[in-house]
């Protein structure tokens, strides 16, 4: 069911962003759970993505990739992206 797994996946990703601090760990920002991205310090180590649409997984495994992330606002992660080009 469609609107079970929608459900399902923002659940989880209320319970990674608490996981992960609740906040951009750059600027602080905390305002829209939306605006919360996961950034892999490491892009070799990513086995997938946190917000991946279509996949839900099992707590265990989010927080084993939560483990290689950043918790960052959308725009601390564009920032972040830039300085990498």
């Amino acid at each position: 069911n469609v609107i079970k797994v929608t459900k399902k996946r923002k659940s989880l990703k209320i319970q990674a962003v608490e996981y992960k601090g609740g906040k951009c760990e750059r600027c602080n920002y905390n305002k829209s759970v939306n605006a919360l991205h996961f950034h892999h310090r490491d892009p070799n180590e990513k086995d997938f993505g946190i917000g991946q649409s279509g996949y839900t997984r099992s707590w265990d495994k989010v927080k084993e990739e939560l483990d290689k992330c950043i918790l960052v606002c959308a725009n601390c992660h564009a920032e972040i992206h830039e300085e990498l080009l």
